[in-house]
């Protein structure tokens, strides 16, 4: 987050929430991963993630919504 915000920073979030997943949470699915990142949010080092997930075999999609500020 303290990083400049280049191209690949919202594949590298991506990533490293993918990862943390596995690791932490192995029963929780990630079917959709947004950043969102415009003008405004970087001129204030903030980040929109909203992560649309399943946990185990439920097929119910469920959604958490939060900003990252850094």
């Amino acid at each position: 987050m303290f990083e400049q915000n280049v191209d690949d920073l919202e594949g590298r979030i991506e990533d490293t929430i993918n990862e943390s997943l596995e690791q932490w949470l192995p029963y929780v699915t990630a079917d959709e991963i947004d950043i969102e990142s415009t003008d405004e949010l970087r001129d204030n080092n903030k980040l929109n993630v909203s992560i649309k997930f399943r946990i185990g075999e439920d097929i119910n999609l469920e959604t958490l919504t939060f900003t990252v500020q850094g």
